[in-house]
């Protein structure tokens, strides 16, 4: 989970959701996560336990749940089989399009083949033992059938892209990892900002007023339709920060 947790950091992504299977597989590494993130001021605001059982609607009414929220980073960590019913769901409902990012943790890389791109964190326990002394975790960015191999993890050296690399500077929290390209969901090379409004959530209603300052602010009512709208910096500014 150290893996997982320096890639949010050096994304910048300050909340994640942990979808896991509810069993003491899947619960075991949450604990450790959590502590990870803390230590850069990151959160999990909600958890997502599914149980091992839960069927195809079940499974569909909890990522329901999870698209009312803003947060947009998940960390999958479960068996193959629930695996592979949660990730034909979040297909379906949109939830592996632009916008979103997953990272999953080591197990499950063939549930994801021929779905949509996402980060793969796996341990390397067929390398050469030379490698595995310096090399703690690879990075993999899964792409339909393809896994491609992005960059390296260790306690030390903290994220880098190849391992024979001289690494003078540290990888910091808003700073791109030093990894080759990746691919995101919705097959774009941008960074997912890791939260949006949800649409299926409660609307963000603002208020608006009229201001003496029109350059600042202006609030014209449509004498038709009745409708207002609102233009000016402080409307520009706010439409920049939800974007």
């Amino acid at each position: 989970m150290n893996t997982i947790a320096a890639l949010i950091e050096a994304y910048g992504w300050r909340e994640v959701v942990p979808i896991y299977e509810d069993t003491d597989y899947g619960r075991g590494n949450i604990p450790y996560l959590a502590d990870s993130l803390q230590e850069f001021g990151a959160s999990m605001p909600y958890r997502s336990a599914i149980p091992e059982s839960a069927n195809s609607d079940q499974v569909e009414k909890e990522l329901y749940k999870l698209m009312t929220m803003q947060t947009t980073v998940y960390v999958v960590h479960m068996s193959s089989n629930i695996g592979s019913i949660l990730f034909t769901k979040a297909n379906e409902l949109g939830m592996m399009s632009k916008g979103y990012a997953c990272i999953l943790a080591d197990g499950i890389p063939n549930v994801v083949n021929s779905l949509s791109p996402s980060v793969l964190e796996h341990d390397n326990p067929n390398d050469p033992p030379s490698q595995l002394s310096i090399l703690d975790s690879g990075i993999i960015n899964v792409v339909g059938s393809r896994l491609k191999e992005i960059g390296f993890w260790t306690a030390k050296r903290g994220i880098f892209r190849e391992l024979n690399e001289n690494r003078s500077k540290a990888t910091t929290m808003n700073s791109i990892p030093d990894l080759k390209q990746v691919m995101w969901p919705g097959e774009v090379y941008t960074v997912p900002k890791g939260w949006q409004i949800p649409t299926n959530g409660k609307k963000l209603w603002a208020g608006v007023w009229t201001s003496g300052y029109p350059e600042l602010m202006k609030v014209e009512t449509d004498p038709v339709t009745n409708e207002i709208t609102a233009s000016g910096y402080a409307i520009d500014v706010f439409e920049e920060v939800i974007k």
